[in-house]
């Protein structure tokens, strides 16, 4: 949720301010990397019992990080298809690692507690989404403002330049209030020095989602194929006899 959330605050953003959409247009083709996050779930679930949990998890952190890493390739010029692919493999492999950890917190529970450990997992989900936000969203604004410094077009009113230098969005009101000139130059710079801190939170975005691979991969080798603790269910223990043996016996 870390990866996913963050870096969707730049997708919708690069929809709409850099490629010129509507709030409803970019909305409708982000819905098309859903098409990934559809398979990632199918695939997750034929793998979920036949390979390991942690290569798993390191398989889907390491899927994710291809598509952060796709993303650093974006330019304000590039076809609108590199996003969307980029997108839909980031959020793949999110989602399916997504999948797995829920099913291992919830069967790594005695029965009477899962509600809590679903709470608790559900709280970590909405934890990670403030923490992207706030981390990958701080370290693009931080480059975009850096980048701006010194190369805004000169000549511009200082209320407008400090409007277009805060964000891209600013940028883009401003910049239909001047003269098309002088606003084409203005957006062509801004747009620039967004994809530039785009690119910064991507990379972020691998080194994160590659440390995670490793950590799964060194923390959680031990665990089976299945999710299943030894005392999850009767199947667990062979020794005990079944339970209509059990209930005749009682009888």
């Amino acid at each position: 949720m870390f990866a996913m959330m963050g870096f969707t605050l730049f997708t919708s953003q690069y929809l709409q301010l850099v490629k010129g959409m509507s709030p409803l247009a970019a909305a409708l083709w982000a819905l098309l990397p859903s098409a990934g996050v559809g398979a990632a779930v199918g695939l997750s679930g034929v793998l979920a019992g036949r390979v390991r949990p942690a290569r798993l998890m390191a398989g889907g952190f390491l899927t994710g990080a291809a598509g952060f890493a796709l993303m650093t390739l974006v330019a304000p010029g590039s076809p609108l298809a590199l996003v969307l692919v980029a997108a839909g493999i980031l959020a793949a492999g999110t989602v399916g690692t997504m999948m797995l950890t829920a099913d291992l917190v919830v069967s790594a529970a005695p029965p009477e507690r899962a509600g809590a450990a679903a709470a608790t997992s559900e709280t970590a989900t909405e934890l990670g989404s403030s923490l992207g936000i706030a981390v990958l969203g701080a370290a693009g604004a931080a480059v975009y403002r850096t980048r701006l410094d010194g190369s805004l077009p000169a000549g511009l009113p200082d209320g407008t330049a400090r409007t277009a230098h805060d964000t891209l969005g600013g940028a883009v009101t401003v910049a239909a209030q001047l003269p098309a000139r002088a606003g084409g130059e203005l957006l062509a710079v801004t747009r620039v020095a967004f994809t530039d801190g785009m690119h910064v939170a991507a990379v972020v975005g691998v080194l994160f989602m590659v440390g995670a691979a490793f950590a799964a991969n060194r923390l959680m080798g031990h665990l089976p194929t299945t999710a299943r603790t030894p005392d999850a269910g009767p199947a667990a223990n062979p020794a005990a006899p079944p339970a209509e043996a059990r209930s005749s016996a009682e009888v």
